[in-house]
């Protein structure tokens, strides 16, 4: 919000507050000691607050030092400000945000930001999920923020294995069309082990169409050996040599 020499600031102020889809405060003693304009302006906040729909992140307080949360703010979740993780907390909170508006960019800076908080993760987690009338899909794996050449095919493998199954059952849902019941797709694929450029990734699969008899699961292992291996199982013939590279 910007405001110029002349501008009715309580009228634009408000239609700032409706528009936002954040609203962080900070709250200190002045907070709720201080009369007037400040407490007229948390109450369009919170009037905000009670027309968006229910579990919705829109208002996220921050308490600053000790001081005591005004009666209107006592049914939100709070943290405090300089504890432990509360910037973590805060990016979360963002991120819950972006995702509800579709805003991969902002998204991919924040656990960009989280990652360095964690030590400078390598990996980020891609998700699709999806609620059709017909079917859900609950999409997770992998994928590594190392641009080198060896990370990249390995990122491209993994996403050329799931969007395979993905595909596959989206194409086979144009041939169960009229069963009765809801089908389902279920992928996981995660990091069961990573040193030095060798890594072992293992993939949950599961599927239901809607009027089988049963459900169909499945376990994989896929193991990548370094830049210099590529892709394949990994063989160690002197076992202290195996264990020594594990542990």
């Amino acid at each position: 919000m910007s405001l110029s020499p002349g501008d009715e600031w309580k009228k634009i102020l408000k239609e700032s507050i409706e528009k936002s889809d954040l609203i962080i405060l900070l709250v200190s003693k002045e907070t709720s000691s201080k009369t007037g304009e400040l407490q007229r302006e948390i109450k369009i906040i919170l009037d905000e607050l009670a027309r968006r729909p229910s579990g919705q992140t829109y208002l996220v307080p921050i308490r600053v030092g000790k001081a005591p949360l005004p009666s209107d703010l006592s049914q939100l979740q709070y943290f405090d400000y300089g504890s432990g993780g509360w910037a973590k907390t805060l990016l979360n909170s963002v991120k819950s945000v972006a995702k509800r508006l579709g805003e991969d960019s902002i998204i991919e800076n924040i656990y960009t930001y989280l990652g360095k908080m964690d030590g400078d993760n390598p990996t980020i987690i891609e998700k699709i999920y999806e609620r059709k009338k017909r079917y859900d899909v609950d999409i997770e794996f992998i994928q590594y923020r190392d641009s080198s050449n060896y990370f990249r095919f390995v990122n491209s493998h993994i996403a050329n294995i799931v969007f395979g199954h993905y595909y596959d059952f989206l194409r086979g849902m144009t041939d169960w069309e009229g069963r009765s019941g809801k089908s389902d797709l279920t992928i996981y694929v995660r990091e069961h082990f990573s040193r030095d450029g060798i890594i072992s990734l293992q993939k949950s699969y599961g599927d239901y169409w809607s009027g089988a008899a049963h459900p169909n699961h499945s376990l994989a292992t896929f193991n990548f050996g370094g830049e210099d291996c590529g892709l394949g199982p990994i063989y160690i013939q002197d076992s202290q040599r195996g264990l020594a590279l594990i542990h």
